[in-house]
């Protein structure tokens, strides 16, 4: 391949929201193109915070910070929309998750352990109450992914209707994400300052019967089936990147400008923050292909591409590549991504995609 020069570069990663370029080995390519965009007109998104498609590749878009569900037609036309926020019937409170069951259901999970199922014309049939774990996220009939505080941190689970553990993953203690001191009036008070590049946090997703367990700071993840039971198991043998310190003082600004602590708890904070980043940002599953999405390469440039590994549904590695974003869901043809334009609206971008190998 004939090598582009640098303006010509930058111009493609300037101008097109999902661009990825040739890795130096193995061989792979992938090739998008933009079909549409949703959020200018009409439909005006509070947030995208999850996307699915069903059978007849009807996608559908979860407004977290609206409580409302929409479903568009492949083309991007508005078929349906259900949703408000409350505690009836049909409503939500901290929805996070949606999928298509293999029945057709729309399946919306909540963080506090609701799951709603509506049937394919956003009709209401029932909520799903499990009595333990937090982040609950439908898997099948009686089967539901979630994650618990427990002694020391939190936990991976998997769990059934009644909050019975069924398997135990990944575990994380609270020293890795977290100084404990005393606030301003002298009660001891755990300060968070967990960041997908530093700390160790949860990776979990799902594609139709399939879903990936994983911790970012290992790289290594298990592919289940809707039943539980394990698929794969992948793992590399690579060192994790070098934070540095420009790195570790840009996250350090990031954080103070959101959290109003004191100055000797970002001393600490600064004090306990690791000198490397964390191998994840996310996974996406699709039928045939796996889709690592690394941590950023430079933490302080915006546009700093993001280095993906993709690897076979049955767990061969393909190769690498990079891109100016991540999408939020992969399917057999499509990529949807989010962008704002100029005028500040949160859009929805559709792509179709080919991996040339």
């Amino acid at each position: 391949m004939k090598k582009m020069s640098l303006f010509f570069l930058l111009a493609i990663i300037m101008t097109s929201p999902l661009v990825f370029l040739r890795a130096s080995e193995p061989n792979l390519e992938i090739r998008t193109e933009k079909i549409f965009e949703l959020g200018k007109e009409g439909i005006l998104f509070s947030s995208i915070d999850s996307v699915c498609e069903d059978a007849q590749q009807n996608f559908y878009v979860l407004d977290r910070m609206a409580s409302k569900i929409y479903k568009f037609s492949p083309d991007g036309k508005l078929l349906l929309s259900f949703g408000s926020k409350g505690q009836g019937p049909g409503e939500f409170q901290a929805p996070h998750d949606i999928l298509i069951a293999q029945n057709g259901h729309i399946i919306v999970s909540e963080d506090i352990a609701f799951v709603s199922v509506f049937d394919s014309k956003g009709q209401f049939i029932e909520r799903i109450s499990a009595t333990k774990g937090l982040g609950l996220t439908f898997l099948d009939e009686d089967l539901f992914y979630a994650w618990i505080w427990d002694e020391g941190g939190r936990t991976q689970l998997l769990v059934d209707k009644e909050g019975t553990i069924l398997k135990k993953f990944f575990s994380v203690s609270s020293d890795d994400f977290s100084v404990s001191a005393p606030d301003e009036s002298g009660r001891q008070v755990m300060f968070n300052y967990a960041t997908p590049e530093i700390a160790p946090s949860f990776i979990f997703n799902q594609f139709q019967n399939l879903f990936v367990i994983a911790i970012n700071n290992r790289y290594e993840f298990s592919i289940f089936n809707s039943q539980g039971a394990k698929f794969s198991t992948i793992e590399r043998d690579i060192k994790p990147p070098k934070l540095s310190t420009k790195e570790r003082d840009f996250l350090l600004r990031e954080m103070q400008e959101t959290r109003n602590w004191p100055p000797w708890i970002w001393k600490l904070v600064r004090k306990n923050i690791a000198k490397t980043k964390t191998y994840f940002d996310n996974i996406l599953l699709s039928e045939k292909y796996i889709f690592v999405f690394r941590i950023r390469e430079n933490l302080t440039d915006q546009n700093s591409l993001f280095p993906v590994d993709i690897f076979s549904i049955d767990g061969d590695f393909l190769g690498s590549t990079s891109l100016s974003t991540q999408p939020l869901y992969v399917s057999d043809l499509f990529m949807y991504s989010t962008v704002y334009n100029k005028e500040d609206n949160l859009l929805l971008q559709k792509f179709r995609y080919k991996i040339i190998e």
